[in-house]
């Protein structure tokens, strides 16, 4: 009779994979992940929309917000915003909203307060925009004389600084409100071509 060690039998018959099952298994991994790379990768750029259309609705319900505490404070709602002493303004949640014909005046820290965001402001293309989610810029370099705010997330922000909105930039929100103009409410809106990268 032949004694036979089991473990040796066992040793000697497995060998692993081949060659060719790993070179299979590679090819397969590699289709996958050729397929499934575009997907993630679009995945910011919807992102960065749907946060700025989330920042459009926030934007409109604080516009409303601030009016309707206006109102109720007894605020004048024909004094224009002059950036001075005159100038009315209300507090929401321990933040100083200043009024323009009673409504929020636009100017980027205006709006900033208004929203309550993580965001910063931009007068050169040389800010540091570190550790913000977003940035404000208005259409003018002095408060007084603005009429439009652009939110931006802070990759897409472009060359926008205040008094020169980069016209390339097309993912942001805007606030436009014109003291001088026809205008009773403010403009929320996203630009008419709205694409984030």
């Amino acid at each position: 009779m032949r004694v036979v060690n089991m473990k040796t039998a066992n040793m000697k018959q497995q060998k692993g994979f081949t060659l060719i099952e790993l070179i299979i298994v590679i090819i397969i991994l590699g289709i996958l992940a050729v397929t499934a790379a575009p997907k993630f990768l679009d995945i910011s750029e919807d992102a960065n929309e749907a946060t700025i259309t989330g920042v459009q609705g926030a934007l409109q319900a604080a516009t409303q917000l601030v009016r309707s505490k206006g109102r109720i404070d007894g605020v004048n709602s024909s004094q224009e915003y002059n950036n001075d002493a005159d100038d009315q303004s209300i507090f929401i949640d321990g933040s100083e909203i200043f009024l323009d014909e009673g409504v929020a005046a636009p100017f980027a820290s205006n709006v900033i307060s208004m929203l309550d965001i993580n965001a910063g402001t931009r007068t050169a293309t040389t800010d540091v925009l570190t550790g913000f989610d977003f940035v404000a810029v208005m259409d003018a370099t002095a408060a007084e004389d603005a009429t439009e705010v652009r939110i931006y997330p802070v990759s897409e922000v472009g060359t926008s600084i205040d008094g020169t909105l980069d016209a390339t930039a097309l993912c942001y929100v805007s606030y436009f409100y014109d003291a001088s103009g026809a205008s009773s409410a403010p403009s929320i809106s996203l630009p008419s071509s709205f694409s984030c990268s």
